[in-house]
């Protein structure tokens, strides 16, 4: 199995951990100006960590592709396919076989309005258009198939990407290609509506690319700005996290994002490799790698537990700070635990025996 770095899983720790941190993990339990300040400032940054993981997964995506076939325009499209496929379809598929008797079982927070919004949930995740279905199947008895919303856009880049850069054929193309994605992405999401298409997180998923670029043609004299490169780009990651609310910037503070994300990690990728976190990194790391995992379950999860946990920490006396923040502490630890166990027995598994399979 090829190396992991640790900077970048560390970078997929902040985004899955902000993703989460929307999604109920963490919770404010009194009202007033600065619990109100609290939640929009520090816990409804979710999108920021997706439009990450956007530019994340088109840094390594062509990476890899740099790496195995040296030009992007020389791809195998079988292997591609193939590798995409081992990774992304076996916690899918496992999602859906449990999702839909969960959607049969009469379970409020797993069961919609309709059988027709259950089962369009699951050709929508199928067929790479849950990111459109999202507003369809926005309805109780759904929400825990939210996350599946940017997968759709990811799985539409993984079937595109190959046949771009075999239209492209040269890298000049492929950079002018790219280049007119990242300054039409603003446009697209223009609307709050457009975060959740395609092509409003094309511009995160082409920096990521162009990022992976750069550092090919430049390694050697990168190499030597990997320190400031880094703290640059976690810097401008920081800025923005603080400093803007999802919902009033989400033309062009995603943008930001994406360039200090690619700065982040054509630092992180350019560095000494550094293959174990120290004890300090250690939890945002290996939340990091097990972030798919996480991903695509969390919702599921807190919506089945967190309410159980709080009630019965309220039944023991506890203060209803100390509650919440007792769940929310159990509540990631078991997350991290179920992420971590999936990946070991199951999808690395899968993942491994489809490869070899394609291999024969």
């Amino acid at each position: 199995m090829a190396h992991r770095n640790a900077w970048i899983d560390g970078l997929r720790g902040v985004c899955i951990f902000s993703v989460l941190c929307t999604h109920g993990l963490f919770q404010v339990p009194s009202a007033g100006p600065t619990a109100n300040w609290f939640s929009s400032a520090v816990l409804d940054k979710g999108y920021f960590g997706v439009a990450m993981f956007f530019v994340i997964s088109g840094f390594l995506i062509t990476g890899n592709a740099l790496r195995r076939y040296g030009e992007p325009a020389r791809i195998d499209f079988g292997q591609f396919y193939a590798m995409r496929v081992a990774r992304i379809l076996p916690c899918l598929l496992l999602f859906i076989a449990i999702m839909v008797p969960l959607g049969y079982a009469g379970l409020p927070s797993f069961t919609p309005p309709s059988k027709e919004l259950l089962w369009g949930s699951v050709y929508a995740a199928l067929t790479f258009h849950y990111n459109s279905y999202y507003f369809v199947a926005n309805a109780p008895g759904l929400t825990h198939w939210a996350p599946l919303w940017s997968l759709s856009i990811e799985e539409i880049f993984y079937l595109t990407f190959p046949l771009v850069c075999f239209l492209t054929r040269r890298r000049t193309v492929l950079l002018t290609v790219l280049a007119g994605l990242i300054i039409g992405g603003p446009f697209e999401r223009e609307g709050f509506a457009g975060i959740f298409s395609f092509w409003g997180a094309a511009d995160l998923l082409a920096m990521g690319c162009l990022a992976a670029l750069a550092l090919d043609h430049c390694r050697a004299q990168l190499s030597a700005f990997s320190w400031p490169l880094r703290a640059a780009g976690g810097a401008i990651i920081l800025y923005i996290f603080v400093h803007f609310q999802v919902r009033q910037n989400f033309t062009l503070a995603p943008t930001g994002l994406g360039l200090g994300t690619a700065l982040f990690l054509i630092g992180a990728a350019s560095a000494k490799p550094v293959h174990r976190p120290n004890r300090v990194g250690w939890p945002i790391t290996a939340l990091g790698r097990v972030s798919y995992e996480i991903y695509v379950f969390h919702v599921a999860l807190i919506l089945a537990l967190m309410p159980a946990g709080l009630s019965l920490l309220r039944t023991l006396g506890a203060p209803e700070g100390l509650a919440h923040l007792t769940t929310s502490v159990i509540m990631l630890a078991l997350l991290y635990s179920f992420g971590a166990a999936l990946s070991r027995f199951v999808t690395e598994p899968l993942n491994a025996g489809i490869r070899r399979f394609y291999a024969r």
